[in-house]
């Protein structure tokens, strides 16, 4: 319960618990501070402060509201079950929190200058509720649910966030050169995602829905098994392309997507829009591989390519910059917005083919073709071919 000073090493082992009262600080001004127990919980009452490193090794879990600081060195905590410190941690170098049961940092944010943090449960949850800052990677992985309520923040390397059995949410910002979420299920999250230098990539899981604004200079990849939706999370990269993919279920595009190169989107059943997909220049590709789309934003890159597998219907203009604009392959197509190429516009089916009155089309270069091999053709507005 007293104060520990050395010019060298502070040492406190033992095989039961290990406490530290209020007034019971560790400091050592010339070395390392190391807490080891074999059979029993850590809790630390006071701060620790190292010239070196802070190594905390338990059986069991591990609390303490003091601040641990390595001036010049690194910060451990493993072998335990839970984790969940209300005081700072604060290092040079690597920070690692790791343990078999749940780990938070309730009030206690985590910073590395100079390395990298490292936030592991192999058995359950991990929760972060305070700041997370590496110079480095930051890797958090939780076997059950991982979510996150405060900023994480990787300065010259790559996030990765992973849920090995359930879901991953993110109610913060997360930025790096490069992030990748890896849900085993669900992903959601209010926080906006920023790669600076790289890719954003949320993959693996079954339903896709965030509501924050993701950011890349890279590509920027969602792909799921279930619904995949971005209300109110604008997708945007500066270099890359933008790839939405759900392998069993629907897209439902309500915010923006906008990339330099090429926009993919791919549905197993509906896949709708409404709001603007644009890729400057390059291809966007439209897909249903089983039912129905239906693009009610607008739609334009250099090339325009749509194939529903039954129906298209879209009161969105479609606009092809540099090249040809194709709906093709639907059982019925109807669009109602206008449809404008440089090159060619097909509008190919096996049914009826209809245009809305204000679905004019317009090929500035090209000729303009509408062919069905089952059905009529109405067109209720002007068609225009070079």
């Amino acid at each position: 319960t007293g104060p520990f000073q050395a010019v060298s090493n502070v040492v406190l082992r033992g095989s039961g618990q290990i406490t530290t009262g209020t007034g019971g600080t560790l400091t050592s001004t010339g070395g390392s501070v190391q807490v080891s127990t074999t059979g029993g919980l850590v809790t630390l009452g006071n701060n620790v402060l190292a010239n070196d490193s802070i190594v905390i090794s338990l059986t069991g879990a591990y609390s303490g509201g003091g601040t641990l600081t390595a001036t010049n060195g690194t910060v451990t905590i493993s072998g335990g079950t839970s984790v969940a410190p209300s005081g700072a941690i604060r290092a040079p170098g690597n920070i690692s929190l790791s343990g078999s049961t749940a780990i938070s940092n309730s009030t206690a944010p985590i910073t590395s200058t100079a390395g990298a943090v490292s936030v592991v449960s192999t058995g359950t949850t991990v929760s972060m509720s305070s700041t997370i800052s590496a110079s480095t990677s930051v890797t958090l992985r939780a076997n059950t649910e991982l979510t996150t309520s405060a900023a994480i923040t990787s300065s010259t390397s790559r996030v990765s966030i992973t849920s090995s059995t359930t879901s991953v949410r993110l109610d913060a910002s997360v930025a790096g050169t490069d992030v990748e979420v890896t849900p085993k299920t669900t992903y959601q999250g209010s926080g906006s995602i920023t790669a600076s230098a790289g890719t954003v990539r949320i993959t693996g899981g079954t339903s896709i829905a965030p509501t924050g604004p993701i950011r890349a200079s890279g590509d920027i990849t969602l792909s799921g098994s279930a619904a995949l939706t971005n209300t109110g999370a604008s997708l945007t990269t500066t270099t890359g392309s933008i790839s939405l993919t759900s392998t069993a279920s629907t897209v439902t595009i309500s915010a923006a997507l906008s990339a330099p190169v090429d926009v993919s989107l791919t549905a197993h059943t509906e896949l709708v829009t409404s709001a603007a997909v644009t890729a400057t220049t390059g291809t966007v590709t439209v897909t249903s591989t089983t039912t129905s789309i239906n693009l009610g934003g607008a739609t334009s890159g250099t090339f325009v390519e749509v194939r529903p597998k039954t129906t298209y219907i879209g009161a969105g203009a479609l606009t092809a910059s540099a090249g040809t604009v194709r709906i093709t392959g639907g059982s019925s197509i109807d669009p109602t917005g206008a449809i404008r190429a440089t090159s060619n516009v097909v509008l190919r089916g096996t049914g009826k083919i209809t245009t809305g009155s204000s679905a004019t089309i317009n090929s500035s270069g090209g000729s303009v073709e509408v062919n069905t091999s089952g059905g009529l053709v109405t067109l209720g507005a002007n068609v225009v071919a070079n």
